[in-house]
């Protein structure tokens, strides 16, 4: 809870400064005292891009959505939660076009509900589903929770 009341107050600090939390300043910082930054992800890891305006940004750890009043986006937490759990160990890069993230630059997965279908990785090779409210896998559709055993 510590990390995420200072994530939040240093936000607000920088817009009261500054009228915009993300506005580049020579001293922002908003790691908080454990070091923990958002997480920005690009499409594409191999080139000049990922300088320039990240596709996403996600937040450390997903509970920070319930602290900031964000809990009804279901689909950001869910790939939010991924996105910790298999960075640790992978190299996590945005999907852009095919699938929401490719992992270690040739795993392609989609990340969502136990209805979730093969539609946006049809004929992908190496692509799987994490669907959340799953118990077991079946296939290709794995339960997002198998993701948390990679940390």
């Amino acid at each position: 809870m510590v990390v995420v009341l200072t994530f939040f107050v240093s936000i607000c600090s920088q817009i009261e400064k500054n009228g915009n939390a993300f506005q580049k300043t020579p001293n922002a910082d908003f790691a908080g005292e454990h070091g923990h930054r958002p997480r920005n992800h690009q499409h594409d890891l191999k080139s000049v891009t990922r300088l320039q305006k990240p596709d996403k940004i996600y937040l450390h750890n997903p509970n920070m959505f319930y602290a900031l009043g964000q809990s009804n986006k279901i689909g950001t937490i869910r790939e939010c939660f991924t996105v910790n759990q298999l960075s640790v160990k992978h190299t996590v890069e945005y999907g852009k076009a095919q699938g929401d993230f490719r992992v270690d630059g040739h795993i392609t997965v989609e990340v969502g509900g136990q209805d979730k279908t093969f539609d946006q990785i049809a004929g992908i090779p190496d692509s799987y589903i994490l669907a959340d409210m799953m118990e077991y896998p079946v296939g290709k559709k794995l339960p997002l929770w198998l993701a948390g055993l990679t940390y």
